[in-house]
Protein backbone atom coordinates (compact mmCIF):
# COMPACT_ATOMS: atom_id res chain seq x y z
CA UNK A 1 0.00 0.00 0.00
CA UNK A 2 2.84 2.40 0.77
CA UNK A 3 4.67 1.54 -2.44
CA UNK A 4 1.47 2.12 -4.41
CA UNK A 5 0.96 5.53 -2.77
CA UNK A 6 4.57 6.53 -3.46
CA UNK A 7 4.20 5.60 -7.12
CA UNK A 8 0.62 6.31 -8.21
CA UNK A 9 -0.81 9.83 -7.75
CA UNK A 10 -4.34 10.77 -6.83
CA UNK A 11 -5.33 13.01 -9.76
CA UNK A 12 -8.45 14.27 -11.53
CA UNK A 13 -7.28 15.09 -15.06
CA UNK A 14 -9.95 12.88 -16.64
CA UNK A 15 -12.65 14.50 -14.51
CA UNK A 16 -11.67 18.02 -15.58
CA UNK A 17 -11.35 16.93 -19.22
CA UNK A 18 -14.59 14.90 -18.93
CA UNK A 19 -12.87 11.85 -20.37
CA UNK A 20 -14.82 8.66 -19.74
CA UNK A 21 -14.80 5.00 -20.71
CA UNK A 22 -16.11 1.83 -19.12
CA UNK A 23 -14.17 1.11 -15.95
CA UNK A 24 -13.05 -2.49 -15.58
CA UNK A 25 -9.88 -4.35 -14.68
CA UNK A 26 -8.36 -4.12 -18.17
CA UNK A 27 -9.09 -0.42 -18.73
CA UNK A 28 -7.71 0.50 -15.30
CA UNK A 29 -4.55 -1.50 -15.94
CA UNK A 30 -4.06 0.27 -19.27
CA UNK A 31 -4.55 3.73 -17.81
CA UNK A 32 -2.60 3.47 -14.56
CA UNK A 33 0.07 0.85 -15.27
CA UNK A 34 0.68 1.00 -19.02
CA UNK A 35 0.11 4.75 -19.43
CA UNK A 36 1.76 5.74 -16.12
CA UNK A 37 -1.22 7.69 -14.81
CA UNK A 38 -2.98 8.13 -11.49
CA UNK A 39 -6.69 8.41 -10.85
CA UNK A 40 -9.59 8.81 -8.48
CA UNK A 41 -10.81 6.47 -5.73
CA UNK A 42 -13.05 4.56 -8.15
CA UNK A 43 -9.95 3.78 -10.22
CA UNK A 44 -7.12 3.40 -7.69
CA UNK A 45 -8.91 1.19 -5.17
CA UNK A 46 -10.47 -1.18 -7.74
CA UNK A 47 -7.10 -1.67 -9.47
CA UNK A 48 -5.46 -2.40 -6.11
CA UNK A 49 -8.29 -4.81 -5.28
CA UNK A 50 -7.81 -6.66 -8.59
CA UNK A 51 -4.10 -6.97 -7.76
CA UNK A 52 -4.88 -8.44 -4.33
CA UNK A 53 -7.47 -10.76 -5.81
CA UNK A 54 -4.91 -11.98 -8.33
CA UNK A 55 -2.57 -12.73 -5.41
CA UNK A 56 -5.21 -14.97 -3.87
CA UNK A 57 -6.84 -12.67 -1.32
CA UNK A 58 -10.58 -12.99 -0.70
CA UNK A 59 -12.75 -9.90 -0.41
CA UNK A 60 -14.97 -7.44 -2.23
CA UNK A 61 -15.15 -3.84 -3.33
CA UNK A 62 -17.44 -1.62 -1.25
CA UNK A 63 -19.05 1.82 -1.62
CA UNK A 64 -18.80 4.52 1.04
CA UNK A 65 -20.29 7.94 1.70
CA UNK A 66 -17.98 10.71 2.87
CA UNK A 67 -19.47 12.57 5.83
CA UNK A 68 -21.06 15.86 4.82
CA UNK A 69 -21.55 14.86 1.19
CA UNK A 70 -24.55 16.07 -0.80
CA UNK A 71 -27.20 13.44 -1.58
CA UNK A 72 -25.98 13.34 -5.18
CA UNK A 73 -22.62 12.13 -3.88
CA UNK A 74 -23.82 9.22 -1.76
CA UNK A 75 -21.81 6.00 -2.16
CA UNK A 76 -19.30 7.65 -4.50
CA UNK A 77 -16.18 6.66 -2.57
CA UNK A 78 -15.01 3.21 -3.62
CA UNK A 79 -12.72 1.10 -1.42
CA UNK A 80 -12.39 -2.61 -0.65
CA UNK A 81 -12.60 -5.07 2.21
CA UNK A 82 -10.24 -8.05 2.25
CA UNK A 83 -10.31 -11.05 4.60
CA UNK A 84 -7.24 -12.42 6.34
CA UNK A 85 -7.72 -15.44 8.61
CA UNK A 86 -11.47 -14.76 8.14
CA UNK A 87 -11.13 -11.30 9.68
CA UNK A 88 -12.17 -8.30 7.52
CA UNK A 89 -9.82 -5.37 6.85
CA UNK A 90 -10.54 -2.11 5.07
CA UNK A 91 -8.14 -1.38 2.21
CA UNK A 92 -7.99 2.22 0.93
CA UNK A 93 -5.27 3.56 -1.36
CA UNK A 94 -7.50 6.14 -3.07
CA UNK A 95 -8.60 8.71 -0.50
CA UNK A 96 -6.32 11.57 -1.50
CA UNK A 97 -3.66 11.92 1.18
CA UNK A 98 -5.88 10.36 3.86
CA UNK A 99 -3.97 7.09 3.64
CA UNK A 100 -3.46 4.58 6.48
CA UNK A 101 -0.84 2.80 4.31
CA UNK A 102 -1.79 -0.56 5.82
CA UNK A 103 -4.96 -2.65 6.19
CA UNK A 104 -7.39 -1.35 8.81
CA UNK A 105 -9.13 -3.90 11.07
CA UNK A 106 -12.80 -3.24 11.71
CA UNK A 107 -12.27 -3.45 15.46
CA UNK A 108 -11.55 0.18 16.36
CA UNK A 109 -7.83 -0.52 16.65
CA UNK A 110 -5.68 2.51 15.83
CA UNK A 111 -3.28 2.42 12.89
CA UNK A 112 -0.56 5.05 12.67
CA UNK A 113 0.63 6.49 9.35
CA UNK A 114 2.84 9.37 8.20
CA UNK A 115 -0.41 11.07 7.12
CA UNK A 116 -2.29 10.69 10.42
CA UNK A 117 -3.96 8.18 12.76
CA UNK A 118 -6.76 5.95 11.52
CA UNK A 119 -9.37 3.53 12.78
CA UNK A 120 -12.63 1.85 11.73
CA UNK A 121 -15.43 1.74 14.28
CA UNK A 122 -18.83 0.12 14.16
CA UNK A 123 -21.73 2.57 14.27
CA UNK A 124 -25.12 2.35 15.97
CA UNK A 125 -26.69 1.54 12.59
CA UNK A 126 -26.73 -2.21 12.02
CA UNK A 127 -24.03 -3.36 9.61
CA UNK A 128 -22.49 0.09 9.18
CA UNK A 129 -18.91 1.11 9.87
CA UNK A 130 -17.12 4.45 10.01
CA UNK A 131 -13.62 5.14 8.74
CA UNK A 132 -11.95 7.95 10.69
CA UNK A 133 -8.76 9.95 10.25
CA UNK A 134 -7.47 11.84 13.30
CA UNK A 135 -4.57 14.26 13.44
CA UNK A 136 -3.34 15.99 16.58
CA UNK A 137 -6.32 14.51 18.41
CA UNK A 138 -8.87 16.03 16.00
CA UNK A 139 -11.17 14.19 13.61
CA UNK A 140 -10.18 15.29 10.10
CA UNK A 141 -11.99 13.01 7.64
CA UNK A 142 -14.52 10.21 7.86
CA UNK A 143 -16.86 8.10 5.79
CA UNK A 144 -19.42 5.37 6.42
CA UNK A 145 -19.75 2.03 4.66
CA UNK A 146 -21.21 -1.44 4.89
CA UNK A 147 -19.72 -4.78 3.85
CA UNK A 148 -22.14 -5.09 0.94
CA UNK A 149 -20.20 -6.05 -2.17
CA UNK A 150 -20.42 -3.83 -5.25
CA UNK A 151 -19.56 -4.50 -8.88
CA UNK A 152 -18.24 -2.51 -11.83
CA UNK A 153 -21.63 -0.88 -12.33
CA UNK A 154 -21.23 0.93 -8.99
CA UNK A 155 -17.70 1.99 -9.95
CA UNK A 156 -18.97 3.57 -13.15
CA UNK A 157 -21.92 5.21 -11.39
CA UNK A 158 -19.54 6.76 -8.83
CA UNK A 159 -17.39 8.05 -11.68
CA UNK A 160 -20.41 9.60 -13.41
CA UNK A 161 -21.48 11.40 -10.22
CA UNK A 162 -17.98 12.79 -9.64
CA UNK A 163 -17.89 14.03 -13.24
CA UNK A 164 -21.35 15.61 -13.36
CA UNK A 165 -22.65 16.54 -9.90
CA UNK A 166 -22.60 20.21 -8.99
CA UNK A 167 -21.68 19.08 -5.46
CA UNK A 168 -18.57 17.21 -6.61
CA UNK A 169 -15.38 18.85 -5.28
CA UNK A 170 -13.33 17.25 -8.06
CA UNK A 171 -14.87 18.65 -11.27
CA UNK A 172 -14.00 22.30 -10.64
CA UNK A 173 -10.18 22.48 -10.84
CA UNK A 174 -7.10 20.30 -11.23
CA UNK A 175 -5.91 18.43 -8.15
CA UNK A 176 -2.91 16.13 -7.80
CA UNK A 177 -1.39 14.58 -4.70
CA UNK A 178 1.13 11.87 -3.95
CA UNK A 179 2.96 10.42 -0.97
CA UNK A 180 6.69 11.11 -0.57
CA UNK A 181 9.29 9.49 1.64
CA UNK A 182 9.09 12.42 4.08
CA UNK A 183 5.39 13.26 3.79
CA UNK A 184 3.30 14.21 0.77
CA UNK A 185 2.80 16.83 -1.92
CA UNK A 186 -0.29 18.46 -3.43
CA UNK A 187 -0.55 20.50 -6.61
CA UNK A 188 -3.32 22.75 -7.90
CA UNK A 189 -3.26 25.37 -10.65
CA UNK A 190 -2.52 28.08 -8.10
CA UNK A 191 -0.42 26.42 -5.40
CA UNK A 192 2.15 23.72 -4.65
CA UNK A 193 2.13 22.30 -1.12
CA UNK A 194 4.59 19.91 0.48
CA UNK A 195 4.54 18.34 3.92
CA UNK A 196 8.01 17.26 5.04
CA UNK A 197 8.42 15.57 8.42
CA UNK A 198 5.14 17.12 9.53
CA UNK A 199 6.03 20.65 8.48
CA UNK A 200 3.82 22.22 5.81
CA UNK A 201 5.20 24.45 3.05
CA UNK A 202 2.87 26.16 0.54
CA UNK A 203 3.73 28.51 -2.31
CA UNK A 204 1.67 30.28 -4.96
CA UNK A 205 2.42 29.34 -8.57
CA UNK A 206 1.51 30.42 -12.09
CA UNK A 207 0.27 28.32 -15.02
CA UNK A 208 3.74 27.67 -16.41
CA UNK A 209 4.99 26.41 -13.07
CA UNK A 210 1.87 24.30 -12.66
CA UNK A 211 2.53 22.52 -15.95
CA UNK A 212 6.21 22.00 -15.15
CA UNK A 213 5.46 20.55 -11.70
CA UNK A 214 2.72 18.34 -13.16
CA UNK A 215 5.34 16.70 -15.33
CA UNK A 216 8.31 16.77 -12.95
CA UNK A 217 6.55 15.65 -9.77
CA UNK A 218 3.56 13.65 -11.04
CA UNK A 219 4.61 12.56 -14.58
CA UNK A 220 1.41 14.11 -15.94
CA UNK A 221 1.43 15.93 -19.25
CA UNK A 222 -0.82 18.55 -20.80
CA UNK A 223 -1.30 19.12 -24.51
CA UNK A 224 -0.37 22.51 -25.93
Amino acid sequence: MKRFALTVPFENLDVIHDTTWHLDENSLFRKIVENDRGGMCYELNPLFFYILKGMGFRGQMIAATIDGNDTTMQNTHIASVVFHHDEPYLIDVGFGMNLPLQPLPLTGEWVHSITGNYRVVKTDICGTYRFEKHKNGTLKMSYTFTLAAIDETAMNEARDAVHTSAASPFNKAYLMSKLTDQGHMTLTETSYTTVIDGEKHKKDIDQETFRKLSQQKFSLHFEG
